[in-house]
């Protein structure tokens, strides 16, 4: 009996020395895992904001691309490709105000409707919310002309209405 206590007595120590190690293993691990977690969530946030700042970017060339363009449209001369800056080859999104001045340029005359639904041909997410504050801005900045509530041209195709 007394062999068959001491052989407990020596599990029983085993025993508590392999759970304080695991214990111990346990607590280091959880604790390397708060840190990771930490790390990866430090990084999805740095990614976030370099995804924002990309887009941001993105959008930022391309609004100062178009305002480029419609300042050099039909007031020089000189050739498309000389008035377009470099895209760095890659093709930029088409704005909604060079989606508005192409259409009316093809088409002449067009209503705020007909004028949403050409939009929308490229800018699938645009509607009349996007679409009206452009053809406000148009009108005041002078590259288009409204004839009448809801009817639009450019402003240049105005001029030769009034001369002919």
């Amino acid at each position: 009996m007394n062999q068959q206590r001491q052989y407990m007595l020596t599990l029983v120590q085993l025993l508590e020395e392999r759970s304080a190690k695991d214990e111990k293993a346990s607590s280091e691990a959880s604790g390397e895992l708060a840190i990771l977690r930490e790390a990866i969530a430090n990084a999805e946030r740095t990614a976030l904001s370099a995804t924002t700042r990309a887009d941001a970017s993105r959008w930022a060339l391309s609004q100062a691309q178009e305002v480029f363009r419609c300042l050099t449209s039909d007031r020089q001369g000189s050739s498309e490709d000389a008035q377009r800056p470099p895209d760095k080859g890659r093709e930029q999104p088409v704005t909604v105000v060079r989606a508005i001045l192409d259409f009316l340029g093809e088409r002449g005359k067009a209503t705020t409707g007909e004028i949403v639904n050409a939009v929308r041909q490229t800018r699938p997410a645009a509607d009349s919310s996007k679409v009206n504050p452009e053809l406000t801005r148009l009108c005041r900045r002078g590259d288009i002309t409204r004839i009448q509530t809801g009817l639009y041209q450019l402003a240049r195709d105005a001029e030769r209405d009034v001369s002919a």
